[in-house]
């Protein structure tokens, strides 16, 4: 009979007994054994040649791994803003009656585990939950009795294992998307492939497609030949309260978002390509598995690609294990290293961007170069956004930037709106009063987020519900940021707030100088929702 050491020495032999592949190794041991105990961070560490602490440490730090022995079936429900929205404290209610435990408790049979987890990419469907790695959205109450009924029966048919479930690809309500459909995958790059690296950049640099500051910065690299990297990263860990666009780009365009990373591959020397793929996103592994091996067999990716001698190029999925990076490209650089999410300074070995942009690279390889005087200015050029919260069209949407808010709101059904929360949990809440500004790069927050607040809305509510995302995100290394928060989330369940002037102002600095301390944009940002609300409530009181 094999052993339990020998079982985990086995998947660590699995993974070459490579350090930096910690985080996959700790998935397979919870995957295979139901819990990572303490005996099994020892066996782990002395394969890696590491201390128990430091994985201890990895362990305890992801809510996908941990310690806790978990059920057949670990249903996980969305907390965060967009599914707050819809009521997932009733959803939560009854999951908690139907099991008759508590979130954080496994039933006595050892069936389920209930938890908490952040976004599950499905804002405009919510409430939403994952059972192991299959995704349930539009919750009721008769939906979770089904649910729950629904895999008790699948227990009691011993031959099937809880992960014989297929995830199912979840489309979002409403789509306009302008751009995207209608390009052929590998028909750009098969026109480009022949010519050099350098004229590839030149061309591209050319094109019409709205570009991040990082892919800029490669193709300015690549012209003068200077594009040095080991990996292409592809960062699709969007994970903040309202941001869905990524699991739809991922489900549907997932070929134009390979041939995205095989161009900066073969224009800056790298020879590996890595798509981060965010733990509740999971359900998208096997999709993504599948186009990797067409990919492969059709001599699109692997050795010696489209023929051309010395081009070797794959690409491999690298699963999250719960935990927010964002676009924190130092974070996701210590998760790829099997560390925990702080920040860290960026390698120079690793490109890292977003599904879009590479996506935004086929699109424009197929497009071709214009000249410069048919270049459009990069604020009119068009971006995705995910759109939920109180209007009647919530979806994916691709519009120019340059759109006002007032024109974005009566697009989506968002017309008597209070506010806008414009670019995620690290972007910014526009009241009514500033509608008319255009979303573009000069004025307001571009990132692809738009959470739409209602005019019947408790802004404290929303307000205490963000705190308590970047509470349970927090890395932990920045002081004012771990202590700082919990007291804002503490001070408006207080009434001191609107009954002394002194406390307000007291937690109002402490919002500055967490702002200012913090080494990350998240914890640069956490303040920011206390503040605009402070604001609103002063200026109604005045």
């Amino acid at each position: 009979m094999i052993t339990t050491e020998e079982r985990i020495s086995s998947i660590t032999r699995r993974f070459n007994a490579d350090r930096s592949n910690l985080i996959q190794i700790l998935q397979e041991v919870k995957k295979e054994e139901s819990q990572i105990s303490s005996s099994a961070m020892q066996i782990i560490a002395s394969n890696l040649g590491m201390e128990p602490a430091e994985v201890y440490s990895v362990v305890t730090f992801y809510p996908f791994l941990g310690e806790q022995k978990q059920g057949r079936y670990t249903i996980r429900l969305c907390r965060t803003l967009s599914c707050h929205m819809k009521d997932k404290d009733g959803i939560a209610e009854q999951l908690s009656n139907e099991l008759g435990i508590s979130f954080g408790q496994t039933t006595s049979d050892g069936l389920f585990s209930l938890e908490w987890t952040g976004c599950l990419g499905a804002c405009d469907q919510g409430p939403a939950l994952l059972v192991n790695d299959n995704l349930y959205t539009h919750l009721s109450v008769g939906s979770v009795k089904q649910i729950i009924h629904k895999y008790r029966e699948l227990a009691a048919e011993k031959e099937k294992s809880p992960h014989d479930q297929p995830g199912k690809v979840i489309t979002p309500g409403y789509i306009n998307l302008q751009s995207f459909p209608n390009y052929e995958p590998w028909k750009g790059i098969k026109s480009l492939i022949r010519k050099s690296p350098v004229e590839i950049a030149h061309d591209l640099s050319l094109s019409d497609g709205i570009f991040t500051s990082e892919l800029k910065s490669l193709l300015d690299e690549a012209k003068k030949g200077k594009a040095e990297f080991k990996y292409i990263v592809c960062n699709s860990d969007e994970s903040g309260p309202g941001s869905f666009k990524d699991r739809f780009l991922l489900s549907n365009y997932a070929d134009l978002m390979i041939e995205g990373m095989l161009i900066c591959g073969y224009i800056s020397g790298a020879s590996k390509g890595i798509i981060y793929l965010r733990g509740q996103y999971a359900d998208l592994q096997n999709h993504l598995h599948r186009v990797l091996v067409d990919c492969r067999q059709k001599n699109y990716l692997g050795h010696e690609v489209f023929g051309l001698a010395g081009f070797n190029f794959d690409i491999e999925i690298r699963m999250g294990a719960g935990g927010y990076i964002g676009k924190n490209d130092g974070a996701l650089i210590n998760v790829l290293n099997g560390q925990r999410t702080e920040p860290a300074v960026i390698s120079r070995a690793h490109f890292i961007t977003t599904i879009e942009d590479f996506i935004r690279v086929s699109c424009s390889s197929e497009k071709g170069k214009k000249t410069q005087n048919q270049i459009s200015k990069p604020s009119f050029s068009s971006k995705v956004f995910s759109v939920s919260g109180d209007c009647t069209r919530p979806g994916i949407y691709e519009l120019p930037l340059g759109i006002s808010i007032t024109s974005l709101l009566e697009i989506v059904g968002g017309k008597n709106a209070n506010g806008v929360l414009l670019g995620g949990v690290t972007g910014k809440y526009i009241a009514a009063e500033d509608f008319e500004l255009p979303v573009m790069q000069e004025s307001v927050n571009t990132g692809a987020t738009v959470v739409v607040i209602g005019p019947d809305r408790n802004m404290i509510e929303i307000a205490k519900n963000l705190l308590e995302f970047f509470i349970e995100e927090s890395c932990g290394q920045c002081t004012p940021c771990r202590e700082g928060v919990p007291k804002l989330l503490e001070g408006l369940k207080s009434r001191q707030i609107s009954t002394s002037r002194y406390y307000l102002l007291d937690l109002c600095e402490l919002s500055e100088c967490i702002k200012l301390t913090s080494k990350c944009n998240i914890g640069r940002s956490a303040p920011d929702i206390f503040l605009s609300v402070m604001k609103k409530k002063r200026s109604t009181q005045s």
